[in-house]
């Protein structure tokens, strides 16, 4: 069994480089990974890369509504 089987990370800034190798790394450990940006294209790209372990939301942390909003979906699933 993996370190991190059946949980779930979320990672900020997800569409960039260091986001998706540290999202890439959870989910070597067994995780399921939510990755935020604020910058769709870019982070549809990653989550795709990523395979059926990786989810996205796009969203920015400056809009504390948004933030709350997510954040509820996310417990949601």
């Amino acid at each position: 069994m993996s370190a991190l089987s059946g949980k779930v990370a979320i990672v900020t800034g997800g569409a960039g480089a260091i986001g998706a190798a540290v999202a890439r790394r959870l989910i070597d450990e067994g995780a399921q990974v939510v990755l935020i940006d604020r910058a769709a294209a870019q982070l549809n790209n990653v989550v795709a890369s990523l395979g059926s372990n990786a989810s996205g939301a796009v969203l920015d942390l400056a809009d504390p509504t948004a933030i709350e909003a997510t954040a509820a979906d996310l417990i949601a699933r």
